[in-house]
């Protein structure tokens, strides 16, 4: 029994006869037949997931603040898994890294904003999208692994390079249309 074996809230598991013959909450409970009598019982499986998102529920805020607050390499108590901070070169690319995104980015943005057209508004718009998805798996995920992988801070400021001035947001954008038009979860707007 899920409820018994605290996997559900008793609040979530509190499945009652609905509307003709239906039971509610729906997404929890299914109707039986038990002799001649109907009854409303917890679906299979369910007690389970529903527990589990309880779970996640309350301990989400206990595993972001151990993603944000993880050590740097050096500090006291940092152990095996610690951030690498920029050093040297490193330290130099993620500056020069920060200065193309803000200045460079930015500006060129703001110019293809107002000029008439979609090309370089769809190179833009792709750049600051791909920027936020690495930052954000950078930022939560992968600190720990890109941080002390060598040279990553020059690879990235490479990749930046190519995003900006070699129109490679572009190129990503029209690869990834290709691969969705193939699979057809997407479709041209170009008639053939």
């Amino acid at each position: 029994d899920p409820v018994a074996a605290d996997f559900v809230d008793i609040a979530d598991a509190d499945c009652r006869a609905g509307a003709l013959f239906s039971c509610r909450p729906r997404q929890y409970c299914r109707r039986r037949r038990r002799g001649l009598k109907m009854t409303c019982e917890l679906k299979p499986g369910f007690g389970r997931w529903v527990g589990m998102k309880h779970a996640a529920r309350e301990h989400a805020g206990a595993l972001a603040a151990g993603l944000m607050a993880q050590a740097h390499c050096g500090e006291e108590g940092a152990g095996p898994y610690c951030i690498a901070r920029p050093t040297g070169l490193g330290l130099v690319a993620e500056a020069v890294g920060h200065f193309i995104t803000l200045v460079v980015g930015g500006y060129r943005s703001i110019i293809a904003i107002e000029t008439p057209g979609g090309g370089d508004d769809r190179q833009w718009l792709t750049f600051w999208l791909i920027l936020a998805l690495v930052l954000f798996a950078e930022r939560f995920f992968a600190r720990v692994l890109l941080s002390t992988f060598p040279y990553y801070y020059e690879a990235k400021l490479g990749a930046l390079i190519w995003l900006v001035w070699r129109s490679g947001a572009e190129t990503i954008y029209r690869k990834l249309r290709r691969i969705l038009e193939r699979r057809k979860l997407i479709y041209s707007d170009e008639v053939a």
